[in-house]
């Protein structure tokens, strides 16, 4: 039995240590693509959710360039207003907000000191965003804008004299005295604004 190689018992040990690590790193591959396809696979609601979220990141981006028709500032600055003034009354935006989102959307705009507005869908009345059904998205919108517009004052002293205080009748002014300044810095908001819209 000159020809004939015998496998001895280290080279046995060897053989299945080695079908063994095999098998492992497989079943590891295997399990790894598995996964990998089940998260990248559509969820049920997917279209959904892709067609929300770009709805809510359209009107997000929207509200800081545009405003309504007829009036000189921005929604997002009316926003700010309606947060610096938040518990005296509904807040203003929550009326444009109305028109913009589409019917079949629950909405709710909310801020670190509470809920500004909401609505449930115009479809579905027991539709909220507490209640959702297929999917509800967040975005949010960084509200930095004066709520109250700084005021540059006015300058109390005329070309060669003194016009007076026309806050003041019957006070004047001349080019010696001590003026005060008119400046009002105005009332500036940074605050983190969600809207969530749901379906």
């Amino acid at each position: 039995m000159e020809g004939d190689e015998v496998m001895t018992g280290v080279e046995r040990k060897g053989f299945v240590f080695s079908f063994d690590a095999y098998v492992a790193f497989t079943l590891a591959l295997t399990l790894i693509i598995t996964l990998y396809l089940f998260i990248s696979l559509p969820h049920p609601y997917y279209y959904e959710y892709e067609q929300t979220y770009t709805l809510a990141t359209d009107i997000a981006r929207g509200m800081e360039t545009a405003g309504p028709s007829g009036v000189d500032r921005t929604y997002s600055e009316i926003l700010a207003g309606d947060i610096i003034s938040s518990g005296s009354g509904t807040p203003v935006i929550c009326g444009y907000l109305e028109n913009i989102i589409p019917d079949q959307y629950a909405y709710k705009l909310s801020f670190d000191s509470g809920e500004l507005c909401s609505r449930t869908s115009r479809y579905d009345p027991t539709l909220t965003c507490d209640t959702y059904r297929k999917v509800r998205v967040t975005v949010p919108i960084l509200i930095t804008d004066y709520g109250v517009p700084p005021d540059t004052g006015y300058n109390p002293f005329g070309y060669n004299t003194c016009e007076g205080d026309p806050d003041t009748t019957g006070e004047e002014l001349s080019p010696c005295d001590i003026t005060y300044s008119t400046y009002q810095p105005g009332n500036l908001t940074l605050t983190l604004v969600n809207l969530t819209l749901c379906i």
